[in-house]
């Protein structure tokens, strides 16, 4: 039996063995592949490892993207302006990976931009008004309990905020608060001192 391994990064190896085919069937045979438990083991630390280093070098520029306030967009004449925006998700559920995935594209043009030295400006808006949101606070109020149980499951809310969710812009509140530490631990490029919501009368004047 043959053992050999791959480098897949610095400090992850992928070890196997090849078990040799009998010598009748060897062109027609490709080598089995096996893994212990104990290499198992050692690519699971060394993938959490490896993980733990990215999310403190994450957390080391969000910290200092903050502190230098990169991302905040002052009135300055001798810049060219931009605004960058995206369809405002409804706050009767959490975030997912379809608002990250259209986030990202405009984070990406922000950046560009930015980088081409005009003023662009990116506040990020939270969708407070409109049936999904009411429905899905008349579900609550009602007492549907499988919606209750996937608010419960699925969106982790404890139930003493699942009773306060029969007023719609609680929920919506709530849902917002969740959906900030998301938007800013995933690093958008966003000046969070425009951050508004669709009832706030400065939006409303649109």
């Amino acid at each position: 039996m043959l053992r050999n391994s791959y480098r897949i990064h610095p400090n992850v190896y992928i070890w196997f063995w090849e078990e040799p085919a009998p010598e009748a069937t060897k062109p027609n045979r490709r080598p089995m592949l096996s893994m212990t438990s104990k290499t198992l083991n050692r690519l699971q630390a060394a993938s959490l490892r490896f993980m733990s280093f990215h999310r403190q070098i994450e957390d080391k520029w969000r910290s200092k993207w903050e502190e230098a306030h990169v991302f905040e967009a002052d009135p300055d004449s001798k810049r060219q302006k931009i605004f960058v925006t995206f369809p405002y998700p409804y706050m009767n559920g959490p975030l997912h990976v379809g608002h990250a995935f259209t986030a990202t594209r405009v984070d990406v043009y922000a950046r560009f931009r930015r980088m081409q030295g005009c003023n662009v400006l990116w506040p990020w808006g939270w969708h407070w008004t409109g049936q999904p949101l009411l429905g899905a606070s008349q579900r609550v109020a009602k007492g549907d309990e499988t919606y209750i149980r996937v608010l419960r499951e699925v969106d982790g809310v404890p139930d003493e905020e699942l009773k306060k969710f029969v007023d719609p812009l609680y929920m919506a509140q709530y849902y917002t608060n969740e959906g900030r530490k998301i938007a800013k631990r995933i690093g958008f490029s966003v000046d969070w001192r425009r951050e508004f919501t669709t009832v706030w009368p400065t939006f409303q004047k649109f």
